[in-house]
């Protein structure tokens, strides 16, 4: 591991240069991860990893970093993806972001248009109160256009859902659920020039017995390639949690901005 020693001189230049915007919502949101962004067309074993970073030094002392690696295999109509991401922030020697997910996904394609998938995902968030989430669920993704330049994806699934929240902190909320969820979404990719590519998608999960308590996701990327390895990223990112745990917001909004380097 390496230490720098950064002078106060230069700690006050960097003040307000940020590689990361933040809001208040972490990177992996209430069970909701955008896997679509995710996904590569390239065939063979390929692998990626990424990092942003935020700092800030002056009236206030600030960093959040965020890091993640992705396995990604694709062959004939078969694709499998596995991740795994930490995030850790710090304000004035508080710390006000802890959390990390890895999720491992199979889509099996039985055509042109119409696939199986299989995924199982372990999440926590300490500033969610979620100690652990485990999800596993099975669905179908249905591809309504992939052209050249342009690709949309419909995709719906059943998940169940073990859900245990800190008991200390939840008074109203249940610390510990068992539920099954719908899971939805739709998504489209575009690649605008041979450097700039833009993403979104839109999640909505409700969970079955009870259509009120329902899970909203929004998700925007635009990526600007350096190299052929590395990229500029940014991404905006809300959600909206219906039912969200004690004192937890229902509504967060993010903005980040990142490299984001593959091999």
């Amino acid at each position: 591991m390496w230490a720098v020693t950064v002078p106060r001189c230069v700690k006050s230049v960097l003040l307000g240069c940020t590689l990361t915007l933040f809001a208040s919502l972490p990177e992996q949101a209430a069970g909701q991860i955008n896997i679509e962004r995710l996904r590569t067309q390239e065939e063979g074993f390929s692998i990626g990893a990424d990092v942003a970073l935020a700092f800030r030094s002056g009236n206030s002392d600030l960093y959040d970093v965020s890091a993640g690696t992705q396995l990604n295999h694709r062959s004939d109509n078969r694709f499998i993806l596995g991740i795994a991401r930490v995030r850790y922030g710090e304000s004035n020697g508080t710390t006000y972001n802890s959390s990390a997910f890895a999720h491992l996904r199979l889509t099996q394609w039985f055509g042109s248009t119409i696939a199986g998938e299989l995924f199982a995902q372990l999440e926590n968030d300490r500033f969610t109160l979620l100690q652990l989430r485990t999800l596993i669920g099975s669905g179908v993704r249905l591809r309504i256009a992939d052209t050249e330049r342009v690709s949309a994806y419909l995709g719906t699934a059943a998940m169940f859902e073990i859900e245990d929240l800190d008991a200390d902190k939840v008074t109203v909320h249940p610390s510990s659920s068992r539920v099954i969820r719908w899971s939805n979404y739709l998504s489209f990719s575009w690649q605008i020039s041979k450097s700039a590519s833009f993403s979104t998608t839109v999640y909505a999960q409700p969970q079955v017995d009870a259509f009120s308590d329902v899970r909203l996701l929004q998700d925007a990327a635009l990526d600007l390639a350096i190299t052929e390895s590395i990229s500029f990223r940014v991404v905006f990112r809300q959600r909206f949690d219906n039912r969200p745990p004690d004192d937890i917001e229902r509504h967060d909004a993010f903005l980040e901005n990142g490299i984001r380097i593959r091999f």
